[in-house]
């Protein structure tokens, strides 16, 4: 069986970007728009407030915006 990942809220993704380095660049209405490097390239990282608390789908979208494993993302949580 698999395991089910839980919904990470927006203050939580805004906080993990934070720690990973990414600062805010722009703001567009509920779209926050945010840029780091990571894993020695820069990477631009778009959230979206009223789909916060973000599940599997937008999770897996984020991550690979970021370029972050599945396990290190869910143990940088």
């Amino acid at each position: 069986m698999g395991t089910r990942e839980r919904p990470v809220g927006h203050k939580e993704m805004v906080a993990l970007l934070k720690r990973l380095g990414f600062a805010q660049v722009r703001s567009n209405g509920s779209h926050e728009h945010w840029e780091g490097v990571y894993g020695g390239k820069r990477r631009l990282v778009t959230l979206d407030e009223h789909h916060s608390p973000y599940h599997r789908g937008l999770l897996r979208d984020i991550r690979n915006q970021i370029g972050i494993s599945r396990s290190d993302f869910w143990s940088s949580v």
